[in-house]
Protein backbone atom coordinates (compact mmCIF):
# COMPACT_ATOMS: atom_id res chain seq x y z
CA UNK A 1 0.00 0.00 0.00
CA UNK A 2 1.33 3.52 -0.42
CA UNK A 3 -0.09 6.82 0.97
CA UNK A 4 0.27 9.75 -1.57
CA UNK A 5 1.90 12.40 -0.16
CA UNK A 6 1.46 16.41 -1.21
CA UNK A 7 5.12 15.93 -3.26
CA UNK A 8 3.88 13.28 -5.41
CA UNK A 9 2.21 14.15 -8.64
CA UNK A 10 2.13 10.79 -11.02
CA UNK A 11 2.43 7.81 -9.64
CA UNK A 12 3.25 4.53 -11.55
CA UNK A 13 1.63 1.47 -9.85
CA UNK A 14 2.91 -2.16 -10.10
CA UNK A 15 0.54 -4.69 -8.67
CA UNK A 16 2.49 -7.90 -9.65
CA UNK A 17 3.28 -8.77 -6.09
CA UNK A 18 -0.36 -8.69 -4.93
CA UNK A 19 -3.38 -6.07 -4.92
CA UNK A 20 -1.90 -3.08 -4.43
CA UNK A 21 -4.04 -0.20 -2.36
CA UNK A 22 -3.16 3.42 -3.05
CA UNK A 23 -4.67 6.52 -0.86
CA UNK A 24 -5.00 10.19 -1.44
CA UNK A 25 -4.49 13.28 1.26
CA UNK A 26 -7.38 14.68 2.44
CA UNK A 27 -9.06 16.85 -0.77
CA UNK A 28 -9.82 20.16 1.86
CA UNK A 29 -7.77 22.86 1.15
CA UNK A 30 -6.07 21.74 -1.45
CA UNK A 31 -8.88 22.84 -4.38
CA UNK A 32 -6.79 22.57 -7.56
CA UNK A 33 -4.34 19.65 -6.50
CA UNK A 34 -4.40 16.85 -8.54
CA UNK A 35 -2.87 13.33 -9.14
CA UNK A 36 -2.32 10.84 -11.68
CA UNK A 37 -2.50 7.24 -10.95
CA UNK A 38 -1.11 5.07 -14.16
CA UNK A 39 -1.60 1.16 -13.56
CA UNK A 40 1.35 -0.13 -15.36
CA UNK A 41 1.31 -4.17 -14.74
CA UNK A 42 -0.88 -6.99 -16.69
CA UNK A 43 -2.35 -9.84 -14.62
CA UNK A 44 -5.14 -9.81 -12.25
CA UNK A 45 -4.09 -8.06 -9.16
CA UNK A 46 -5.75 -4.95 -9.38
CA UNK A 47 -4.91 -1.27 -7.68
CA UNK A 48 -7.65 0.44 -5.81
CA UNK A 49 -7.48 4.04 -5.14
CA UNK A 50 -9.23 5.19 -1.81
CA UNK A 51 -10.10 8.24 -0.01
CA UNK A 52 -9.25 9.51 3.69
CA UNK A 53 -12.11 10.96 6.22
CA UNK A 54 -15.15 9.59 4.46
CA UNK A 55 -14.21 11.95 1.23
CA UNK A 56 -15.62 10.32 -2.43
CA UNK A 57 -13.97 9.84 -5.98
CA UNK A 58 -16.80 11.12 -8.44
CA UNK A 59 -19.27 9.76 -5.38
CA UNK A 60 -17.39 6.92 -4.83
CA UNK A 61 -15.48 6.31 -1.87
CA UNK A 62 -12.73 3.94 -3.71
CA UNK A 63 -12.09 3.95 -7.87
CA UNK A 64 -10.17 0.25 -9.13
CA UNK A 65 -7.97 0.10 -11.74
CA UNK A 66 -8.27 -2.88 -13.49
CA UNK A 67 -6.03 -3.14 -16.73
CA UNK A 68 -3.07 -2.74 -17.84
CA UNK A 69 -1.93 1.14 -18.67
CA UNK A 70 -5.53 2.01 -16.92
CA UNK A 71 -5.23 5.59 -15.50
CA UNK A 72 -7.25 7.81 -13.24
CA UNK A 73 -6.45 11.10 -12.48
CA UNK A 74 -8.13 13.64 -10.00
CA UNK A 75 -8.43 16.93 -9.27
CA UNK A 76 -9.67 18.37 -5.40
CA UNK A 77 -12.72 20.60 -5.34
CA UNK A 78 -11.66 21.79 -2.22
CA UNK A 79 -13.62 18.68 -0.21
CA UNK A 80 -13.56 15.89 -2.22
CA UNK A 81 -11.78 14.12 -6.18
CA UNK A 82 -13.15 14.62 -9.11
CA UNK A 83 -12.17 12.78 -11.83
CA UNK A 84 -10.54 14.37 -14.71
Amino acid sequence: TYSITEADSVMAVNSNGGAFAVTLPTAVGVAGKTYTIKRVNSGGNNVTVATTSSQTIDGSTSSTLTAQWETLRVVSDGANWLVV
